[in-house]
């Protein structure tokens, strides 16, 4: 928050209007996490903590890159610091905002997995160890020109082997992507199991006191 508010002062300075707002709401979505930090908002933290990384996230891209971020940023690369025009957004500002998403992010999956630690990392594991042979088997097939190899084959062995590397594919990502969700949705009260309570027990304050429902019956 400290690092968008000097942003916001840097921006104001130079005129770049549409990243100070963009600053600003990251400056909002700061304060908003440190209530909910607090205990100020108690309802969903991990969800809250996602949407301030989002924000964080998405405000600091494009924030920077409307304050011509990228001009900047190439300036920095060249070695040429005297380049920078200063009524750009500070690539440093861009580093910070995506640090804090960063560390929100974190914040917010930690927060899903500590509703029911055994069977969230439990899942989570399992979905890394079935996703890991495809992004292992993506790398070493650029690296071996796979693509290209599969080409030069014959027609139908080519059509074969493509067809079973894709079903391997598609079903490790999708039990990965599957196991996954179930890590980061462990503990959550079951929607189903709550749609088939009895309207008193899903709300108490409404029900009628038995007394009450009893003279008024007679």
């Amino acid at each position: 928050m400290v690092a968008a508010v000097v942003a916001m002062v840097i921006t104001a300075g130079a005129g770049a209007w549409l990243t100070f707002a963009f600053q600003g709401t990251i400056v909002v979505a700061g304060a908003l996490g440190v209530l909910q930090g607090l205990g100020r908002f108690d309802s969903g933290p991990s969800l809250s903590a996602c949407c301030v990384a989002g924000t964080f996230f998405v405000a600091g891209f494009l924030g920077y890159y409307g304050a011509g971020g990228s001009i900047a940023f190439r300036a920095l690369l060249s070695g040429d610091p005297g380049a920078f025009n200063p009524g750009q957004l500070p690539t440093w500002a861009l580093l910070v905002d995506l640090g804090a998403a960063g560390v929100a992010g974190a914040a917010s999956g930690l927060l899903a997995l500590g509703r029911s630690p055994k069977e969230s990392w439990r899942q989570l594991a399992v979905g890394v160890a079935l996703g890991a042979p495809v992004l292992i088997g993506g790398a070493a097939a650029y690296k071996l020109h796979l693509v290209q190899r599969i080409g030069s084959m014959n027609m139908i062995a080519a059509t074969i082997l493509t067809v079973a590397l894709f079903l391997v594919v598609v079903g490790l990502v999708s039990a990965s992507a599957g196991s996954i969700i179930r890590a980061f949705s462990a503990g959550l009260p079951d929607l189903d199991a709550l749609d088939a309570e009895p309207a008193a027990d899903r709300e108490p304050r409404t029900a009628k006191p038995a007394a009450k429902a009893a003279s008024e019956a007679g």
